[in-house]
């Protein structure tokens, strides 16, 4: 997800999904303005979604750094870690429902 998002921020795309981004290393949080300091320059729309317990994305600042997105969409999954196995039908469908309104 980190790769794409910097493609996307120096090359025109029709759309940019990230699955539990990788914003920051467990117990690192400080990192990740440095992790989305290229976010802004994404034009594209972004759908972004994360389990709310994932250690590699502390929520609320996954929240504040979505802010740096010009057209975003955060969906998040209470009780959910790094992965969304869990609630793969869901994002199945959220993928899905993206995937046709930016295509």
């Amino acid at each position: 997800g980190r790769v794409a998002s910097m493609l996307a921020a120096n090359r025109p795309v029709a759309g940019l999904l990230l699955l539990s981004y990788p914003l920051h290393a467990p117990g690192r949080q400080p990192t990740w303005e440095e992790r989305t300091e290229h976010w802004p320059r994404i034009t594209c729309p972004v759908l972004l979604l994360s389990g709310e317990s994932d250690p590699f994305a502390d929520i609320a600042l996954l929240r504040r750094a979505v802010n740096r997105l010009s057209d975003a969409t955060l969906m998040t999954y209470p009780g959910v870690g790094h992965g969304l196995t869990p609630v793969l039908e869901q994002a199945l469908d959220a993928i899905s429902s993206f995937v046709r309104e930016n295509t």
